[in-house]
């Protein structure tokens, strides 16, 4: 039994709804992953956005368009979204799509009024205990991960950390030594269910969307450890970074000590596509208007899923105007860690999406940052800002 959580469009559906107040409200979507269900918070709104709630996390839609009784809802960013059906007052009903993943790629879900009250008793502020996690144990594709897991009562929060980026914003819930945590961030679908025998044991599996599972078991630990993300990529030569990327127009633009020289350079390697590579390009914008130097520059890389260039032009336009960057982006390449690695030949590897390259004002790789710790970690992304923040201060202050 799974628990529920405490607390370009088809033509058909071009016609934006008019206000639509027989459904305002709150909602629980239920979406179907075959083995295990997301149960999730929804709030509609008099001009027929929605928001989704992870844990403290709010994700707000653009209005969705409807025709007659059939809905049809954009999630932001990712270009992923619902194709519904308005059953009565009551009851909505369809699936997600995610086109990256293939025309097939459809998880079934159900929209089902929900009581207003319990929206406002969202309480993630228990204790937080902390796991040493092993995913796909004792096999060859085994790997580390750090869990926190927040009680309220019944009611859990938390995030698992891997070496390359963080789970976020988890939400769930506990029946006698059962743990349920989920999301649903409009990129993925994901569920944990957790055998906890002890406070001190876990065990259990760990689902994505409709195609991926794979088994996990922890040991409570306040003391887990993993790699620094600055130490897992690193240089293999001293020879100056120089590379090709193709600007929105479909012109290619090259990158090396001629644009670098005098500047203070973040280099970003992302994914439109992905959500850590969201929560980073979020923090990048805002350290750039805080450091608000013309001495300070941020270039973001993008590798893509589609091999279409005009769709991923699109996906990047509407990636920066969504959040407001304050600088272009570029396109590097398709979504595949090998051509990131071969774009930038000088780096070990480029072993997760997103890793970013610091330079100095002279042109030197100064520091790589191989994934990233968002704010669904918490203190973690908050001593990162501060580090962050202070060591480009220190790479201004440097004399060219």
């Amino acid at each position: 039994m799974v628990l529920f959580a405490c607390q370009s469009a088809p033509k058909e559906h071009s016609e934006m709804s008019r206000e639509t107040p027989e459904l305002t409200g709150s909602w629980t979507m239920s979406m179907n992953l075959g083995d295990a269900q997301i149960n999730q918070y929804v709030r509609i709104h008099d001009d027929m956005k929605f928001t989704f709630y992870n844990s403290t996390e709010e994700i707000e839609t653009s209005a969705a368009s409807m025709k007659n009784d059939s809905i049809y809802l954009e999630m932001p960013v990712y270009h992923t979204h619902f194709v519904l059906v308005k059953q009565n007052s009551d009851l909505i009903d369809g699936y997600w799509t995610n086109p990256d993943r293939g025309a097939d790629y459809k998880i079934p879900c159900t929209f089902q009024r929900a009581e207003d009250e319990r929206m406002a008793k969202r309480s993630f502020d228990g204790d937080t205990l902390t796991y040493e996690i092993r995913f796909s144990a004792d096999t060859e594709n085994e790997y580390p991960a750090i869990g926190h897991i927040s009680a309220s009562g019944d009611c859990l929060s938390g995030t698992f950390e891997t070496e390359y980026g963080d789970y976020r914003f988890l939400e769930g819930s506990r029946s006698g030594d059962s743990l349920f945590l989920q999301c649903f961030d409009g990129s993925h679908a994901f569920h944990f269910s957790i055998h906890q025998p002890s406070d001190s044991l876990l065990a259990g599996v760990f689902r994505s969307g409709t195609h991926w599972e794979e088994p996990l078991e922890g040991v409570l630990n306040s003391d887990a450890t993993l790699r620094n993300p600055l130490t897992i990529t690193s240089l293999v030569n001293d020879t100056p970074l120089d590379f090709v990327a193709m600007d929105n127009q479909g012109e290619l633009v090259r990158f090396n000590t001629d644009q670098f020289a005098g500047k203070v350079t973040i280099i970003q390697i992302l994914g439109s596509w992905c959500p850590n590579c969201l929560d980073e390009s979020r923090y990048y914008k805002s350290l750039y208007e805080e450091v608000q130097n013309p001495d300070f520059q941020i270039i973001p890389i993008a590798f893509e899923r589609s091999a279409d260039f005009t769709t991923n032009t699109i996906h990047l336009n509407a990636y920066k105007e969504e959040l407001a960057l304050p600088y272009d982006l570029y396109l590097g390449g398709k979504a595949s860690k090998s051509v990131a690695s071969e774009l930038f030949p000088q780096l070990s590897s480029v072993s997760s999406f997103p890793t970013s390259i610091y330079l100095d004002r002279e042109g030197n790789v100064r520091r790589i940052h191989t994934g990233f710790y968002g704010p669904g970690t918490g203190k973690k992304f908050e001593r990162y800002q501060t580090e962050t923040k202070a060591f480009i201060a220190s790479l201004l202050e440097e004399a060219i």
